[in-house]
């Protein structure tokens, strides 16, 4: 859809309250809205527009958004961004983004909104008195999910060699819905099988003797009928389902078009297990925090087990 055509949309019969408070309020978000649409419009695919923005809901628009956002990124930054019209047509579709690097290699960025999904009595308010570990968990199943999901369209587009053994990708993920900082740590337990961090005091005179993080390996995922399913943390650490040119994923729990300053959370969570290891910190220099964990430990304590 172009600019002008989006310009021209009844604002008062779109669904989405979030896009339809930018375009009623016609502030500088509204105008960093018609920015990205402009310089984006030639590097999304022909289906970005398919459902009719009128009828799109929170979730859709935000995930659009997202991919936006992330496009500009690199364009801004002067990368050999591939447009839509130029790239190899596929009945397997492409990954969101084609960047060419250099050397006969490709980055492709996979873009993710993880919502809250339809049971979002399941995400507890901030009060919760129980465990931290559960505090989490409502927001870990959806997280995992979205990168399961793209973990599974990765695998095909490197057996259909519409991403080549050589490529490297990253996936980008914003969360909708839970914007609190906690979802960060929900992906270091992901990603890495970082636990909650234990402090050790000494009895006797109450001074501080050690800090370390837990090893926590598993997570339960509910279903309607509270059934409840064990799945595997450690995505980075033990998935030898998880392609190799995967060099890390790129996280943020604030609206694109929020209030908040670009750079001000975002983290990069660094596949360590990788020969790409510490490479995705390159693409993302200018955001505030590259998240390393390994089994040494790196820029962390070790991992210990909970027993």
């Amino acid at each position: 859809m172009s600019l002008e055509k989006f310009k021209k949309l009844p604002t008062q019969e779109i669904k989405s309250d979030y896009l339809r408070n930018i375009l009623e309020n016609n502030d500088a978000r509204t105008q960093e809205l018609w920015r990205l649409l402009e310089v984006t419009e030639r590097y999304v695919d022909d289906n970005f527009w398919k459902k009719d923005p009128l009828d799109t809901n929170n979730s859709n628009f935000s995930s659009k958004l997202w991919e936006m956002v992330i496009i500009d990124y690199f364009l801004r930054r002067g990368a050999n961004v591939v447009p839509t019209a130029q790239r190899k047509n596929t009945k397997q579709g492409n990954p969101d983004l084609e960047i060419i690097l250099g050397d006969n290699r490709k980055l492709f960025v996979e873009c993710a909104t993880a919502t809250k999904g339809e049971s979002p009595e399941d995400f507890y308010e901030d009060g919760y008195s129980g465990s931290y570990s559960e505090f989490l968990r409502p927001k870990l199943v959806r997280l995992s999910n979205s990168i399961d999901f793209k973990n599974k369209k990765l695998k095909g587009y490197l057996k259909n060699e519409v991403v080549r053994s050589n490529d490297i990708v990253i996936f980008a993920i914003n969360s909708v819905g839970y914007t609190d900082t906690s979802a960060s740590a929900t992906l270091n337990k992901f990603l890495y099988q970082q636990g909650d961090m234990t402090l050790t005091m000494d009895r006797n005179t109450g001074k501080f003797i050690d800090s370390y993080f837990q090893h926590d390996p598993n997570f339960l995922k509910f279903n309607k009928e509270n059934d409840s399913t064990e799945l595997q943390n450690g995505f980075f650490v033990n998935n030898n389902d998880r392609p190799q040119n995967l060099i890390g994923v790129l996280y943020t729990g604030f609206f694109p078009l929020g209030t908040q300053p670009a750079s001000s959370f975002y983290v990069g969570f660094d596949n360590q297990y990788t020969e790409y290891a510490n490479l995705i910190g390159s693409f993302f220099s200018d955001y505030n925090y590259i998240q390393k964990i390994d089994s040494s430990g790196v820029e962390l304590k070790e991992i210990r087990s909970k027993n």
